[in-house]
């Protein structure tokens, strides 16, 4: 599974913007994001972060990251999630020890504590994705002949209107759905515009023309959290347009 939908092993946020902009750049791929198993060189930083300091003057110490902490703490996790494979040493804290769940810096009075967190469970968890990814790295090397011809591996194809994934990953498929059903819902909004349709009867038109799209196939999926916000946000950007209004989010957790 991609990592919150943008995941994988990226190079820490070495390169600038997303994923989908380095998989486009580095690895020629201009379509849904793939996981990138590229895994960099190790390297430690020693970095001052002086606790009286002016707003925005304290970066990143990683090149190209560009990333502005608010605090030691927050510099700590954004090197665990984004820098996992570096190491960072602040000069005026001295030696903190890695938490071995997830690989954050803590120090010992508060390690304890840390490690029952929320934040914790979190980061550990993308620390087993990232291991289960680089694990799984060398079936990417293995090639297939028949006869004397070596079979063309693939990241993705098409399967009865479905995007298939080298990576088993659902997020491809979501992707193309969206879209299919951003220019279907586009299409049509226009036509009911014009038609001068009621609101309740456009949302008839949307539940039988574009969900159907936007749903294609995703009976065989294995959602995430953020998958599902995805959908949530798409349902939502047509709602406030349908109504003119914000969705409000009742207590029983749905859009109405």
């Amino acid at each position: 599974e991609i990592l919150e939908g943008y995941g994988g092993l990226w190079r820490g946020g070495r390169v600038e913007g997303s994923l989908r902009s380095h998989m486009r750049t580095q690895h020629g791929e201009d379509e849904a994001p793939l996981q990138c198993v590229e895994i960099p060189t190790p390297q430690e930083y020693r970095f001052n972060y002086p606790l009286c300091h002016m707003p925005g003057s304290i970066v990143c110490p990683v090149a190209g990251c560009g990333y502005l902490p608010k605090s030691r703490s927050v510099l700590h996790r954004h090197f665990a999630n984004r820098h996992p494979y570096d190491s960072l040493r602040i000069v005026e804290e001295g030696f903190l020890r890695r938490c071995e769940l997830c690989g954050k810096a803590v120090s010992t009075y508060a390690e304890s504590r840390h490690r029952g967190s929320a934040l914790c469970r979190e980061t550990a968890r993308r620390k087993n994705q990232r291991e289960l990814i680089a694990s799984m790295a060398p079936a990417r090397e293995v090639k297939f002949h028949v006869g004397d011809a070596e079979l063309e591996a693939v990241p993705r194809f098409k399967y009865l209107g479905r995007i298939l994934a080298q990576s088993d990953s659902d997020w491809p498929a979501l992707y193309k759905n969206v879209a299919k059903a951003r220019q279907k819902w586009a299409r049509l909004s226009r036509l009911l515009r014009a038609e001068g349709v009621s609101p309740k009867t456009a949302v008839w038109f949307y539940t039988a023309v574009v969900v159907s799209v936007l749903l294609f196939g995703s009976e065989s999926w294995v959602w995430s959290q953020a998958m599902v916000q995805t959908m949530e946000g798409f349902h939502n950007r047509v709602v406030r347009r349908l109504s003119r209004r914000m969705p409000g989010r009742p207590n029983n957790s749905k859009w109405g």
